[in-house]
């Protein structure tokens, strides 16, 4: 728990207490004994209960105190009065009238109730309350005392329902006095933020022992309930059992008492309360351990003038939560806490001070202040509180919210002055308010101070954060304070020119150089000035001619360029030489540079300045109060070459102050010439019409150098007049495609998501020149930029952009008299989290301007960052390979391998540090294949890189020159020598230093240095860590040890660990990036260079949040990073370790060897990605270790595999393959002559056997039988047999337990190489043969003989021969022909009879005539099939053959366009050979179904597929039943096959790939294994669908398809009901899934009947055991915008006290009140609530299908935190089932206003016709179009819509329509057809019903299809912002409308999703 320091009037905590008599019990009290005294009681309030209610203004707050009578019995009843009454009490309280517990109230004779006491009418009688005790003689109180030690108890209360909070007692003394270890507590940190003067305690005066559940802790259980009862009563509850259990009053002998309830369940909406200035707090659920809460009393509020808004101080509640929480008070509580009595700050007198202004002009007081965490840190006694004296009650205090120590997590105001008002004197109870924020140069001003007339202004004139400590330097004046040297708000050079004109701000003049004809600089201004003039340093004495340039923004760039400098001095200057002052004399125009923003200035003499050496170019070198300094560069020749960096320019800037610009400035004199078309500038009365040689074809260039790239770039562009941008042109890396996207405003937000952004340039065809030459996009769509007005650019390119580092991300870089372009960002994935800041676009914009205006604007404040940078030699490649982060990896990892990346390689630099190596994908993996076959030793060898270009990664990147790779190995000597490194072996001492990372940001890994130690060395007791496994699977021979041969004690923070803080944010920073910031921070730290004397050091970081994580850790050489919990894995931590790692291993211990494995080169068992130190170093390496699927990390067999990411698990060593490179290692563990046999049959004889035994016999072997044998195949790649004995050290192992295992692995066993486990084997299993051995004709066989258990040692027999003459039996035949296009196969299973079904429904008009039967006709008839009649019969729609990927299955979806029945299809297998493949088909999505078989329907099953190569077409056949599709439906394919599948990878799942007249194919997923939660998305199957047109004849088919049944066939036929068949009808059940990751206080989710039914029940999953309330609501329809009221939902199951069973088991409700009827199509909502809260899966999408039958579906829906207001989680799967019965359908009763499915517009127009359906006409956007789909549920015609326009007035609409979905046809009107064309039409305006009056034709919709229309309005239409494009928002019985899409226009590209089409749709039923 960490800590939020305490209010000045805490809870209780600093006051002593009442004590009342307790003598007056058993007597009636009178009036005056009812209300002995008033207490305040003051809330916290419960964020996760209820949004705080706030009242802005004045004294407003979220919260009210409330307050209650205590009586001399100690009884409390609430008092009431009227509104003006308590308003009345509340002011006095805050005004300090009354004193909460020292006063008390006249109240109404004969009023008082046993719950409440009443005032009189009229003025309130306050009168100090009587000094009798309870439980103290002399009433124990006092003034609120800040010191000491004070004693608290906590009472744990449970209800007499068994309410009871789950924490036990010893957990809740822990949290609050820190008993059991919690190093963070309320204990601890009182004492941290008192420094030290504040003791809690649960030491008592009186020995109540014997009650104590846990120090400090009673239990107690009350007579009544939590949930029927009120606070009041709750609180005299709990009160009376405490006193009876100890057996006196309370409060006795505590200073404070704690109440913890379970919950609150009535008059909820807070976390806590408090008696004001007494004794009690009472706290719910989990607050009682957030000291956000403990501490919180005495309002704190924003400038918003809401309480609890002020975030930078602990009382206006910032943090709920036990992780966080570093912060204390603002400046008027810091105040109040040092000026009561026993105050923790008033060691001097000036920690505070009081100013008291009077009411005269120019009155001042200026001083520096320090922040409260720096109070023992003030050698200059400055104070930390100023407060201004107004005069009365309510005063303004100013303090520096110092972001450091105990006030680290402050939230609001980091490091800035705040200004707070607060009343009471500020010493005692008063809310207080935060009135204003102020940086470095902003000022406040309280108008009419002490009604003087005059205004008191508080200005910060510097925040210093280098200094230590660091300070605020604050001026308070009132009125206008002329003279005092300061340029104060209010003060110009008109009414103060001694304060405000002739400012000067010196650099230096103290040169070290003299050879520069001109220098460069940039300043910024934190005020805003006039630069008038300079005084300059020169070489050169006598006359000399000078000029001066400037430009807004950053000179980077332009060094060389005239372009965008202005000239605003030249002239003759009498130069007085090196050291003196120069004086130019004025600018010809002054320079204005407005507050915040940045100007460049070049000086050029010519005969010479002078200048000194700087640290780094763009350092702040010299700063006052208004301007700051940065060095810059010099040059040689005037805009010459040739310049150097980083220079100091010598002089003086002479400025001008202004408080008030008019007019926007440019920031640099406007060049401004003659007025006239032909001058080559745009003046503002010119335009492209009037003078197109000035204002057409503009062109503004940024800059064509580079020294960084990425693929995209994204920059800012402002407008200064109306232009329109007609093209860009671009610097690329290289030839490829590019495109451009735009936005309106800034990119900031918006960097990740495409939405928002429109596509202008998407050109394959572009020829790029590549880099330094301009790149033209011609054919860009324009885009219009108002003057005035902000426009984004993001460009791409396929091969990379080049772009120059940058200053300041948003600053100006280039400028011409129409566009400002500011320095952006580079990119490194499409709409992807890994940007590069600042970086420069590199290249030019073009555009044409127009006079309609001429607008300037003032440039964006710029937030200065800066970014370190090297460009040291590669001296070494290092390859690195991670150890995957299972929590992490999902679909967006590569599915054909999802666990190997490959090794990545990276560049060391001289410094030790590293940056990544790029190259072309040919190579970097000749670089993998290098390393795999030896030719390239990791850490041992260097390679030639390219010197002229350093990439954009994280750090940067070095890139690899064009054609063939150049490696050159290193010599012995540099080897050892690099870095004091030492040739590592598998035995004896191995020294590993662990570090603990302290980001910039405060974030660090959870776990204390301690608790680190102890997982890595066990030095605190854990007995299964790091180190005891390692010397356990070592068996001895090596040892971890944290005693090194240097003495760095004084940095340890543990044993072996050290902790180091970086000046990066691990959110924001790559690998690299960290890497090399925490080697340089340790470095510096320790005082050398890493390694040093370890062998191995492990960075510890706290997670990881960029593009690249998926890692649990990462090594090369002698390092490895972990995030996380990873290093306490030894899975992770011995990955890397491999050879090391063969022990009894917990989960913990697994990851750490892992790790480690790979830094001592062994690779793993392809679990786990492998990083190599050279084989020099240990003789041997490994690489991963693949399984029996040809995948990464599937061997499960060993550690290399990795199967175990836990901290319980991982007793296992490593496969065969691995034990051999270990045993035949130089110094390996397994050095025995015979634990490893080697046969080669090529040299031996042509059969071999023996009997194996296990790694975990290896000391227990008397037979001297071999652990693995080793079968040369006369290459690289061998074959290593050994016994996986399941028992001691590998007893975990996760496969093959028990049986012979044949491992494939290259590098002939001895080096760093991947295995792949190739055979399991028991005995009786048939032999494993390897056809062709070693090239010679002949096959190979293994066989197991005999696995005898029992045997001591266990043993496996094995056999070996080649070569047998017996010849092998011929393969079983294959089950069917292998012919391309096979008729119809057999089925595997019988197919059941055909059955004639009726249709649904009739067919309403006749069918047309019958066609014959003739081949040709394209009819395919029913004597016809694809073999007999292809031409009519054999459709077929292909995706693609392509692949890039591939897995053991795909599941894709398709939509129908028209009725079809699929019957086969076509798939492209991974590799040739015989193979099962399995077809499953369902109806409707996938989503959410992928996981289980449940629903799906298998259709083709054949265990012998001839498959072919991929890429070529594998035919299936016919499945056993076609598929049937209707019209509009979608259906999906689940297809998996035991060769694997290729495919491509896609851009979003469920987008439409490929289609025809009768399909569409969408993408999907690809599945690692049938039915299994591992998918990987997006991906398009490739393959073909072969179909026919129309109807057929199907055979029936299992749910969900509803057909005729028969009464207990346990199917609810279509004919049966409940009433007919109860057997198959009547209690029905559908469950969702009781798996659960989530849980709160509700869910919500929609339920639709196929059939009617009549849900009765529902059994949900409920989050905790025990007796709770659960509620269920119910409405007709969707529950989308119904979700803050109760309004229209009806209330059909209330149990107060339900038994619930524990989570992930059933807890049934029992029958609902009253049974909920839904007609066949119709959708029902169900709202589920319960006090015990439930628990649930987190879906895929809010509305996806997740469950059906063939009755119902169930689909995803939310979470809530409580009923009807909570908090929303979306989407979230209902976990339970629901009950429920199939009844008859009753037929419809023309005018029952519902049209049935047995009616229609002919047969009762009453019900059917003129139907409409509404979604809403509420809106908070709009455009010019929207476009929607709806789903007939039967027949209709729509025959109108009615329209939200934007606008009122006449417009043009039009309406379009398209069958099927609009997904994939916005951008063209093809397939469209126009219906309604109205150029004229009067729309309403919005908010009101525009119609529109009927189609030129109704649209006619057959049940069950899908319809688009596409609405645009010359008038704009509005509408709302869906939750989900496709999602269905309103149905009735005969449509359903979903959430569709906004358009900018008509068949445009600007779309914006998801958007709710706002009107009516108009329609008959047919």
């Amino acid at each position: 728990m960490k800590f939020l320091c305490i209010s000045a009037a805490l809870v209780g905590l600093m006051a002593t207490q009442p004590a009342l008599g307790g003598e007056l019990r058993g007597r009636a009290l009178a009036d005056e004994e009812r209300c002995a005294r008033v207490i305040a009681i003051a809330r916290a309030p419960d964020r996760a209960r209820a949004p705080l209610r706030t009242t802005k203004g004045g004294g407003g707050h979220g919260q009210d105190e409330t307050f209650v009578c205590e009586s001399s019995d100690g009884r409390t009843r609430t008092l009431t009065g009227s509104d003006g009454q308590m308003k009345e009490l509340r002011r006095m309280l805050a005004g300090g009238r009354f004193v909460s517990a020292e006063s008390t109230v006249a109240v109404e004779p004969g009023s008082s109730r046993d719950d409440a006491v009443l005032l009189p009418p009229g003025k309130i009688l306050f009168k100090r309350a009587s000094r009798a005790s309870r439980g103290r003689p002399d009433g124990g109180r006092g003034l609120a005392a800040h010191e000491g030690q004070k004693a608290v108890l906590v009472v744990r209360v449970e209800d007499v329902d068994g309410r009871v909070h789950p924490d036990p007692a010893d957990v809740v003394s822990d949290k609050v006095f820190g008993t059991h270890g919690d190093r963070v507590n309320a204990k601890s940190q009182l004492a941290a933020c008192s420094y030290g003067k504040f003791v809690v305690s649960h030491d008592y005066a009186v020995d109540i022992s014997e009650h104590l559940s846990a120090p400090g802790v009673i239990e107690v259980d009350i007579p009544i309930s939590l949930v029927e009862n009120g606070p009041t009563d709750i609180e005299n509850a709990v009160r009376r059992a405490a006193e009876e259990k100890l057996g006196f009053d309370l409060p006795g002998p505590f200073d404070h008492v704690m109440y913890v309830l379970e919950s609150c369940h009535n008059s909820c909406g807070w976390a806590a309360y408090a008696w004001i200035n007494s004794w009690l707090s009472v706290y719910v659920g989990d607050n009682y351990k957030y000291p956000a809460v403990q501490l919180h009393e005495g309002h704190s509020g924003g400038i918003d003038g809401s309480a609890y808004t002020d975030h930078s101080c602990i009382m206006g509640n910032p943090h709920f939560s036990d992780d966080i929480g570093v912060l204390c008070w603002n400046a008027a509580k810091t105040f109040q806490i040092a000026n009561e009595g026993s105050s923790w700050y008033n060691e001097n007198e000036s920690d505070t001070i009081v100013w008291n202004s009077e009411t005269a002009s120019g009155s001042q007081w200026t001083g520096t202040i320090v922040g409260i965490a720096d109070y023992h840190n003030n050698p200059n006694a400055r104070p930390v509180v100023v407060k201004l004296e107004s005069g009365g009650p309510i005063d303004l205090f100013v303090g520096f919210n110092r972001k450091s120590g105990i006030n680290f997590e402050t939230k609001q105001a980091q490091n800035s002055v705040t200004v707070v008002e607060a009343g009471n004197d500020g010493l005692g109870y008063s809310r207080s308010f935060v009135k204003a924020i102020l940086a470095q140069g902003d000022s406040y001003t309280a108008a009419n101070w002490r009604g003087s007339g005059l205004d008191m202004i508080v200005h910060v004139r510097e925040i210093n954060l280098d200094a230590n400590p660091a300070y605020a330097d604050v001026s308070m004046s009132l009125g206008i304070a002329c003279g005092n040297g300061v340029c104060e708000l209010g003060e110009t050079p008109t009414n103060c020119a001694t304060d405000c004109l002739g400012k000067e701000l010196t650099t230096t003049f103290n040169h070290d150089l003299g050879s520069s004809v001109g220098n460069l600089f940039l300043v910024k201004a934190t005020c805003d000035i006039e630069i008038t003039s300079l005084y300059i340093s020169t070489l050169a004495r006598g006359d000399g001619e000078v000029r001066v340039y400037t430009r807004e923004g950053s000179y980077a760039g332009f060094e060389q360029r005239t372009g965008g400098w202005t000239i605003t001095y030249s002239g003759l200057v009498d130069q007085l030489g090196a050291g003196q002052s120069t004086f130019l004399g004025r600018f010809l125009t002054n320079v204005v540079v407005r507050a915040g923003a940045y100007q460049s200035f070049y000086v050029v003499a010519d005969g010479g300045l002078v200048d000194s050496v700087g640290s780094r170019e763009f350092t702040a070198f010299a700063s006052d109060n208004c301007v700051q300094f940065f060095e810059g560069s010099s040059t040689e020749m005037e805009f010459g070459q040739d310049s150097t960096d980083p220079r100091v320019w010598n002089g003086i800037i002479q400025y001008d102050i202004i408080q008030h610009i008019t007019e926007s400035p440019t920031g640099s004199p406007t060049y401004s010439p003659t007025l006239s078309c032909g001058n080559q500038y745009c003046d503002a009365d010119e335009d492209s019409a009037s003078c197109p040689s000035d204002c057409i074809d503009k062109e503004l260039e940024t800059t064509y150098d580079y020294d960084s790239g990425s693929n995209g770039n994204m920059f800012v562009v402002k407008s200064r007049r109306d232009v329109t941008i007609t093209s860009l042109a671009i610097n690329t890396m290289a030839k490829g495609e590019g495109a451009v996207y735009t936005r309106r405003g800034t990119y900031s937000g918006h960097e990740r998501s495409i939405n928002g952004w429109r596509l202008i340039y998407d050109n394959a065809a572009t020829q790029m020149k590549g880099r330094g030459r301009p790149t033209v996009l011609d054919g860009m769509e324009s885009v219009f930029v108002a003057g005035g007005a902000y426009q984004t650019f993001y460009v791409w390119a396929e091969k990379r952009l080049v772009y120059k580092r940058g200053f300041i991300e948003k600053m100006p870089f280039a400028s011409d008299e129409s566009l400002i372009v500011f320095e952006g960002i580079g990119v490194k994935d499409l709409f992807g989290p890994v940007v590069y800041s600042p970086r420069v676009w590199s290249g030019s914009i073009r555009y044409e301007t127009s006079a309609e205006h001429d607008r300037r604007a003032e440039e964006t404040d710029i937030l200065d960052n800066e970014i370190s940078y090297t460009t040291d030699l590669c001296v070494s490649v290092i390859a690195i390979a991670g150890s995957p982060d299972l929590e992490f990896l999902d679909a967006n990892d590569e599915d054909a391998d999802p666990f190997d990346d490959g090794e990545i390689f990276v560049c060391e630099l001289s410094s030790g540090l590293t940056v990544p190596i790029k190259g072309t994908d040919e190579q970097m993996g000749e670089l993998q294949r290098l390393l795999d076959e030896g030719t390239l030793v990791s850490a041992e060898t260097t390679v030639g890189i390219a010197d002229n270009l350093i990439v954009e990664d994280e750090s940067g990147a070095v890139f690899l020159p064009p054609g063939e790779i150049i490696l050159e190995q290193r010599n012995e000597t540099e080897r050892r020598d690099r870095h004091s490194r030492r040739l590592a072996t598998y035995r004896g001492a191995k020294p590993i230093l662990t570090v603990r990372v302290i980001d910039s940001e405060g974030k660090k890994h959870p776990n204390s240095p301690t608790d680190i130690s102890d997982k890595v060395f066990g030095t605190d007791g854990d007995v299964a860590n790091a180190k005891s496994q390692l010397e356990a699977c070592s068996y001895g021979e090596l040892e971890v040890t944290n005693a090194y041969d240097v003495d760095i004690s004084e940095h340890l923070a543990a044993p072996g660990v050290i902790e180091v803080n970086i000046p990066i944010s691990l959110r924001n920073s790559g690998r690299s990036a960290i890497r090399a910031a925490v080697i340089k921070a340790t470095q510096t730290k320790l005082g050398f260079t890493l390694p040093g004397p370890f062998q191995h050091v492990m960075f510890v970081l706290e997670g990881c949040y960029g593009s690249e994580c998926g890692w649990a850790a990462y090594v090369n050489s002698w390092l490895s990073m972990y995030q996380g919990n990873n290093y306490r894995h030894v899975a992770v931590q011995m990955h890397e370790l491999e050879l090391l790692l063969s022990s009894s291993l917990n989960s913990d211990q697994l990851r750490m060897q892992l790790v480690l494995g790979h830094n001592l080169n062994l690779a793993g068992q392809h679990f786990f990605a492998s990083a190599s130190f050279p084989s020099s170093y240990f003789d041997t390496q490994q690489a991963h270790s693949g399984g029996l699927d040809g995948l990464t990390y599937t061997d499960h067999t060993g550690f290399m595999g990795n199967p175990y990411y836990t901290d319980d698990d991982g007793a296992m060593c490593f496969n065969q393959a691995k034990n051999f490179q270990i045993a035949r290692a130089s110094g390996g563990w397994f050095s025995n002559g015979y634990d490893v046999a080697v046969w080669n049959s090529d040299r031996d004889s042509n059969q071999w056997s023996r009997k194996l035994i296990g790694i975990a016999d290896y000391e227990n072997n008397p037979d001297a039988r071999p652990i693995v044998a080793k079968l040369e195949s006369g290459g690289p790649k061998d074959l290593f047999l050994g016994f996986n004995r399941a028992r001691g050290i590998n007893r975990q192992t996760d496969q093959a337990r028990d049986r012979v295992t044949v491992v494939e692995q290259g590098g002939d066993g001895l080096g760093y190489s991947q295995s792949f486990l190739k055979a399991i084997l028991s005995p009786g299993d048939p032999t494993y043969t390897v056809p062709n051995w070693r090239g010679s004709g002949e096959d190979l066989k293994i066989e197991v003989k005999e696995i005898n258990l029992g045997a001591n040692p266990a043993y496996a027999d094995i056999a070996v021969s080649f070569g047998d003459p017996t010849s092998e039996p011929t393969r079983k035949p294959t089950l069917r022909p292998t012919t391309m296009r096979p008729s119809v196969r057999p089925s595997v299973r019988p197919t059941p009879a055909p059955t004639n079904l009726p249709t649904n429904r009739p067919t309403m008009a006749p069918s047309a005539s019958p066609t014959s039967n003739q081949c040709g006709n394209e009819v395919c008839d029913a004597s016809e099939d694809p073999s007999t009649c292809p031409i009519d019969c054999g459709n077929e729609l292909a995706t693609t053959f392509e692949f890039n990927l591939g897995s053991g299955g795909a599941v894709f979806a398709v939509e129908a366009k028209q009725r079809v029945s699929i019957s086969s299809l076509v798939i492209n297998s991974n590799s040739r050979g015989e193979g099962a493949v399995k077809v499953y088909t369902r109806e409707g999505g996938y989503a959410g179904k992928t996981g289980s078989s449940e629903g799906w329907t298998l259709i083709y099953d054949n265990p012998a597929v001839a498959h072919e190569r991929r890429g070529r077409p594998t035919e299936l056949g016919d499945f056993d039943q076609s598929v049937q599709i209707a019209k509009g439906a979608t259906r999906s394919f689940y297809v998996s096959s035991t060769r694997g599948l290729v495919y491509k990878s896609g851009t979003t799942e469920g987008a439409p790939f490929v289609e025809d007249e009768s399909l569409v194919i969408l993408e999907g997923i690809g599945t690692s294994e049938t039915f299994s939660n591992t998918v990987h998305s997006p991906r398009v199957w490739g393959g073909i669908i072969r179909y026919q047109q129309g109807d057929i004849t199907l055979a029936p088919t299992s749910a969900p398809v509803s057909s005729f049944g028969e009464c207990g066939d346990f199917v609810c036929g279509i004919d049966e009901s409940s009433e007919s068949c109860p057997v198959d009808c009547a209690g029905r059940e559908l469950e969702t899934t009781f798996d659960f990751s989530l849980g709160s206080g509700g869910v919500v989710f929609e339920l639709k009947a196929k059939r009617d039914v009549s849900v009765s029940s529902l059994v949900i999953n409920a989050m905790a055991r025990g007796q709770g309330e659960v509620k269920v609501y119910t409405r007709g329809g969707s529950y989308s915008g119904f979700l803050q009221s109760s309004d229209g939902w009806t209330l059909v199951y209330d149990n107060p006290a339900l038994v619930h069973n524990r989570r992930g088991r059933p807890t049934a409700l029992g029958n609902f009140d009253e049974a909920v009827s839904i007609r066949g199509g119709n959708v029902q909502s169900f709202f589920v609530t319960s006090s015990k809260h439930m628990v649930y899966q987190k879906g895929k999408e809010k509305g996806a299908l997740f469950a059906e039958d063939e009755s119902i579906a169930i689909f995803e829906g939310i979470g809530t935190t409580e009923s009807f207001g909570g908090e929303i989680f979306s989407p979230r799967v209902f976990g339970g089932v629901v009950g429920y019965d199939a009844i008859q359908t009753t037929a419809a009763v023309c005018g029952d206003s519902v049209c049935g499915i047995d009616e229609s517009s002919e047969s009762c127009p009453v019900d059917c016709a003129g139907r409409e359906l509404e979604t809403t006409f509420d809106f908070s956007l709009g455009s010019g179009g929207v476009v929607f789909e709806l789903k007939a549920k039967r027949d209709v015609s729509v025959s109108s819509l009615v329209i939200n326009a934007m606008a009122r007035g006449q417009g043009a609409v039009k309406v379009y329509t398209r069958d099927g979905s609009y997904s994939g046809h916005v951008q063209s009107s093809d397939g469209w057809t126009l219906i309604y064309d109205n150029p004229a039409l009067v729309h309403n305006r919005r908010g009101q019903p525009t119609e529109l009056g009927d189609f030129d034709s109704a649209v006619s919709v057959d049940g069950g299809s899908v319809r688009s229309f596409f609405v645009v309005s010359s008038k704009n239409v509005v509408y709302q912002e869906g939750t989900a494009e496709g999602a269905p928002f309103a149905e009735d019985e005969s449509l359903v409308i979903f959430e569709g899409i906004g358009t900018a226009d008509r068949f445009g590209r600007g779309t914006f999703a998801p958007r709710v089409f706002g009107g009516r749709v108009r329609y008959e039923a047919n």
